[in-house]
Order: C-alpha cells, then sequence, then structure tokens
C-alpha cells in the first residue's frame, strides 16, 4: 500500500513507537512509558496487575528489551519507509482477512483501513465501539465468537 493522504495524516499517531526504539525504556525497572502507553493505546484499559506483571516483567529481560527495540526500529527505519516510498504496491492478498478494530485504539483507526480493500481479494472490517488495542483482553468474548464464525465452528 502506498502511503496516501488519509493514512499520512494519520503517522502521527505512531509517535509513541519512537521511545520503542530504545532497550532502556523498554526495559526500565519501573516501565512507566509502557504503563502509560497501555492504558492510552487501551482507550483507558487498566490490565488487572498481575497479567500486566507478567507481560513487562518478560520485558524487563535486557536481552527480550533489545529484541522489542529492534523491533520497532526496523519498522520505522526501514519498513515504513519502504511503505511510504509504495514498495508493497503491487502485493495483493488472496487469503480472506477480517480486521477487528476497538474504536478507542488511538493508533489503529479506522483511517487506517483506508484503500486496503484494493490489495485483498476478500477482505472485511468491524468497529467494536468501547475497546481499545487490547480487543483480545477487552472483548474476549466477541474475539472468540469472531474466530469461530470465521473458522467455521
Amino acid at each position: 500500500m502506498k502511503l496516501d493522504g488519509p493514512n499520512l495524516r494519520h503517522a502521527w499517531a505512531y509517535y509513541y513507537q519512537f521511545p520503542l526504539m530504545f532497550p532502556r525504556i523498554i526495559g526500565s525497572p519501573a516501565q512507566r512509558y509502557q504503563r502509560w502507553l497501555t492504558r492510552w493505546s487501551g482507550g483507558g484499559y487498566d490490565w488487572p496487575a498481575e497479567d500486566a506483571e507478567i507481560y513487562l516483567s518478560r520485558l524487563r529481560d535486557p536481552a527480550r528489551a533489545f529484541a522489542g527495540s529492534q523491533w520497532y526500529r526496523t519498522f520505522l527505519t526501514s519498513e515504513f519507509l519502504s511503505w511510504s516510498r509504495g514498495e508493497y504496491a503491487d502485493a495483493h492478498v488472496e487469503v480472506p482477512l477480517r480486521w477487528v478494530t476497538g474504536l478507542k485504539d488511538p493508533a489503529i483507526t479506522p483511517v487506517l483501513h483506508h484503500g486496503y480493500e484494493t490489495y485483498a481479494s476478500d477482505i472485511a472490517f468491524e468497529h467494536i465501539p468501547d475497546v481499545g488495542h487490547w480487543i483480545v483482553e477487552q472483548a474476549h468474548d466477541l474475539v472468540l465468537e469472531r474466530l469461530r464464525s470465521y473458522l467455521g465452528h
């Protein structure tokens, strides 16, 4: 997909990824940034303390913090540039795609759906109100029902 008007105007929402290029931020003992980020991207959702600790404790491992930083660094310094230059503009997906988006997610919004129908033979979008980025945690029954429906079970 080529970075066009609606997607370009929405690119600001990825600012949160820049600090994640640094292992010290990902693996910091207090992990304030990740705690803020989970609330912000979750539309105010607060993970249960036990669940947050399981997730965040893994990121305190220096090797995992480094790997996580490389994920964001690669996207921001290489993949995003390739995408914005239109290097994937000839790509086409033949498998059915279902994209379920929480409307309280400030980064992954319906704006990003713009133009994908050109690159997929069978794609459908669903927007879930009152749910943020952590849709599996926030609306697990809905996600399970959509998966079962999609898989024909």
